[in-house]
């Protein structure tokens, strides 16, 4: 399965600065900032919420793919 870029996500981290300074915010690792942003990993819950509040974006917004691909039931 080809992952999809997340675009609103890297246009919302572009505007805070590098990877380096996003993961150095919020304390995770470089290479897990870059594996998001190019949708080869997504998030956990609390993770999302707090690049939520990191970007002032929804979190449907930065993680588009993940939200397409959940049913409700």
């Amino acid at each position: 399965m080809k992952s999809a870029r997340r675009e609103i996500f890297q246009t919302c981290r572009k505007s805070k600065g590098t990877q380096s300074k996003v993961a150095s915010d919020l304390n995770i690792s470089t290479v897990y900032v870059r594996k998001i942003e190019n949708g080869l990993c997504t998030p956990g819950r609390d993770l999302m919420f707090k690049f939520s509040t990191y970007f002032n974006k929804p979190i449907e917004d930065l993680f588009p793919d993940y939200f397409d691909n959940v049913r409700v039931l």
